[in-house]
């Protein structure tokens, strides 16, 4: 290796002339790399180890290029990008193409991520795009039916201004999607003296839909246990008698089918089959033979051939 690499081995021998050694030094090597570093860091503009440091991907081996072209970004350019995405995401949802719009939305909160204003100006500015952003980005979401992303992105707006009407009207129109009925009430409490008509509005739907639990419950309910609650205890006994009384049960019509399949027991036939067994021998049938584990007698077995005469 150090036959391949004359200008180390060049720096070794320097390193050990200089040292007065006769015999080669393991470490030498290791000095003239760092001799070598450090000439190269010397010059002005050390390009070769700044573009090492650019190539550097980490230990996943992930390109970070555009990642850091971001982060190099003055601040001004990077909040006029924030507001770009923003403004293209309001038209796309303007006009119904919500999973598009939500793409230009999370690329404006992705430039935010990477944005440190130093003025007080630029961080109102920032956090301004930040707020309409989240909201956008949550009514796309809604549309969607990604319920979940919803309230984070509410939540996050409402860390930033917690009297936002339409923060909390999105996420108590969310908690009444995921039937969470205490907590959409919660909300429209507070968004009550902000918004009276939005607010009784969704008060309106919330109602319908609590009441609308209820009745599928009932309804539930009544399914499971209505065919028993709905008959006397004779006529369900009449009608256990009537539907086991052979072996295979009688046809039912369509209409009566989920009623029935509630009551529903599996046949035993095995009364049904030695009942049948019986009569046959009754009418002068053969009976069926013995099964082997029976006590009946068994036939002797041959006899063996006799050995022939010598």
């Amino acid at each position: 290796w150090r036959a391949q690499s004359p200008y180390i081995n060049a720096m070794a021998s320097a390193v050990a002339a200089a040292r007065g050694e006769t015999t080669w030094d393991w470490a030498a090597t290791y000095e003239a790399w760092e001799a070598w570093s450090k000439e190269e860091g010397s010059d002005g503009e050390g390009s070769k180890a700044r573009a090492a440091a650019r190539a550097c991907t980490g230990c996943r081996g992930l390109d970070r290029s555009e990642e850091r072209r971001v982060f190099e970004l003055p601040t001004s350019e990077k909040l006029r990008w924030c507001e770009v995405y923003r403004g293209r995401g309001e038209a796309l949802k303007a006009e119904g193409l919500y999973f598009r719009a939500s793409l230009w939305y999370r690329r404006s909160l992705t430039y935010y991520e990477y944005t440190f204003p130093d003025e007080d100006d630029e961080l109102e500015r920032l956090e301004r795009t930040r707020l309409s952003t989240l909201l956008g980005l949550a009514d796309c979401d809604f549309h969607s039916k990604l319920y979940l992303d919803v309230l984070n992105h509410c939540s996050q707006a409402l860390r930033i201004d917690e009297a936002n009407a339409t923060a909390l009207l999105r996420r108590a129109a969310t908690y009444r999607e995921l039937d969470r009925y205490e907590e959409a009430a919660a909300d429209l409490d507070r968004v009550l003296a902000l918004r009276p008509e939005e607010a009784r509005a969704e008060a309106a739907k919330l109602a319908a839909r609590r009441d609308a639990y209820r009745l599928r419950s009932k309804e539930l309910g009544r399914r499971l246990l209505g065919a028993c609650q709905s008959r006397s205890f004779d006529d369900l006994l009449h009608h256990h008698h009537q539907r086991h009384s052979t072996v295979l049960p009688p046809p039912r019509s369509a209409k009566d089918r989920d009623a029935l399949d509630d009551l529903y027991v599996p046949v035993d036939a095995g009364p049904a089959i030695d009942e049948l067994l019986r009569g046959l021998c009754d009418r002068g049938q053969p009976a069926p033979p013995p099964s082997p584990g029976d006590d009946a007698p068994r036939p002797e077995p041959p006899a063996p051939p006799a050995a022939p005469a010598a």
